[in-house]
């Protein structure tokens, strides 16, 4: 692995996870060679080269995940360093933070070359993400191009444990329904419930081919025993989706929500008041040892909103507060917003605020403490959803809200059609007037709750 100033937890995460994936490989029947050389698997095209893939991928996916985004880390953290030390030069940072946001090293699928192969935590099946335009698209004919290479290799692997003839098409992530993409998150998390059940656990929660890349992702740091600190705008998605995971896999999840008002002592209070101390242990008499094997997990929102951010660091890095021990089973997620100072469309203030405060904190989009540097080697940049996905998820909540409303098939679609038009124009003004960080996916749910109100008031007043 050629990077440059490699860390500590750099190298600890790679091991980690390089170690996890190897050993599923090597586990793992259809990858095995006597099988690759069987019968059934010979003919196949590059099957002889396939394992070399898998490691080669590997290897290259891993890197990816522990150094893509590190450098922009680095640069808000100094950004933020030097606004609490009262030496920031607020035309600067605008002009820095604007040049990180317009070409961001995101945690992205669509950012990682070669393709993406993982092994799922069943220990069998693998999670494929073609990344790359297929040969076709390319007008790619020739077997010496590596693209072409690359795409047949992962062919024969998508198709080396399929006992069907036909060879199978490689899955249109952008194509699939909740329920193919529940299919395919059984296999990630190894779980195995009725389908009914895990569409009445997700709802109308939208899947994209994006947020299910950070599912994998975030699981895969979690079995790995690494920290999963997500770095991202309020409302692009980052606490849905762990509580999505958490209920799929029937764990046991603590919101822990940071503000400015959080002290030491309200986060050891915390911590006992939900039994998550070691020592608490001692308190509960029963032997069950399902519920001591049992995860839990402790997601710390918004966790550099506060001034305890060392003693957090602790918690998240040493597992311990001040010194004291958590439970062994319970694992750590965490969420901080980025370093931004307001930009001139912001300069007006909107809604409730202190005319008294005279701060320089009101020049922040988010109030942030600068982040103990140890644990900015295991933030990953969430980022905000794509338009698409944004006009996808709008389309989902407002079928689902007006569906409640059990009216015939005709007026249904044309309000669903108003309302999902409207609420996505309203959406990207706001976006473009003010800032991102202006406008949420929360105020969907905001218009959900609304519209059942004003409709259940409109039949009050005909009854």
């Amino acid at each position: 692995m050629k990077v440059e100033n490699l860390n500590y937890y750099q190298i600890y995460s790679y091991i980690q996870i390089v170690s996890s994936q190897l050993e599923l490989l090597s586990n793992s029947e259809y990858f095995k060679v006597e099988q690759l050389n069987s019968d059934i698997s010979k003919n196949m095209k590059y099957i002889d080269e396939v394992r070399g893939y898998i490691v080669s991928s590997i290897f290259t996916i891993t890197k990816y995940f522990i150094t893509s985004s590190y450098d922009d880390i680095l640069k808000n953290q100094d950004l933020a360093i030097n606004h609490s030390m009262g030496t920031v030069d607020y035309d600067f940072v605008i002009e820095e933070v604007r040049k990180i946001l317009s070409n961001p090293n995101i945690i992205s699928i669509d950012n990682i070359r070669p393709s993406m192969v993982l092994f799922n935590e069943d220990g069998m099946s693998v999670t494929i993400i073609l990344t790359g335009e297929v040969p076709q698209q390319l007008n790619i004919d020739s077997s010496n191009d590596p693209r072409y290479k690359e795409f047949n290799l992962l062919k024969t692997l998508y198709n080396s444990n399929s006992i069907k003839k036909n060879e199978l098409d490689f899955v249109n992530f952008e194509n699939l329904t909740t329920e193919d993409y529940l299919k395919k998150i059984e296999r990630v998390l190894n779980i195995n419930k009725p389908m009914e059940e895990l569409l009445n656990i997700v709802k109308s929660y939208v899947f994209t081919k994006d947020n299910f890349f950070k599912l994998v992702l975030i699981n895969l740091r979690l079995r790995t025993e690494i920290p999963v600190i997500l770095l991202g705008e309020t409302g692009c998605g980052k606490t849905s989706l762990i509580k999505i995971i958490a209920e799929l896999k029937g764990v046991q999840l603590h919101i822990f929500n940071i503000h400015a008002g959080i002290d030491d002592d309200k986060i050891i209070k915390y911590l006992e008041s939900e039994k998550l101390f070691s020592d608490n242990e001692k308190e509960n008499t029963s032997n069950d040892e399902k519920t001591k094997s049992s995860n839990t997990w402790l997601f710390i929102d918004e966790f550099n909103a506060c001034s305890s951010v060392e003693l957090i660091a602790e918690i998240i890095l040493k597992h311990s507060c001040k010194g004291r021990k958590l439970k062994e089973n319970i694992k750590i997620i965490a969420a901080c917003n980025p370093y931004r100072k307001k930009e001139k469309k912001m300069s007006k203030e909107v809604g409730l605020y202190n005319i008294y405060n005279s701060n320089n904190n009101n020049n922040l989009v988010y109030i942030v403490y600068p982040i103990p540097h140890p644990i900015l080697n295991f933030i990953f940049n969430f980022a905000t959803p794509k338009n698409d996905d944004i006009i996808r998820y709008i389309n989902t909540i407002t079928s689902e809200t007006i569906k409640k409303l059990n009216t015939t098939q005709d007026p249904l679609n044309e309000i669903k059609k108003i309302a999902s038009n409207s609420i996505a124009k309203a959406h990207f003004f706001i976006k473009k007037e003010f800032d991102i960080s202006s406008v949420s996916l929360r105020e969907l749910n905001r218009w959900s709750v609304l519209y059942q109100w004003d409709q259940q008031q409109a039949l009050l007043k005909v009854f």
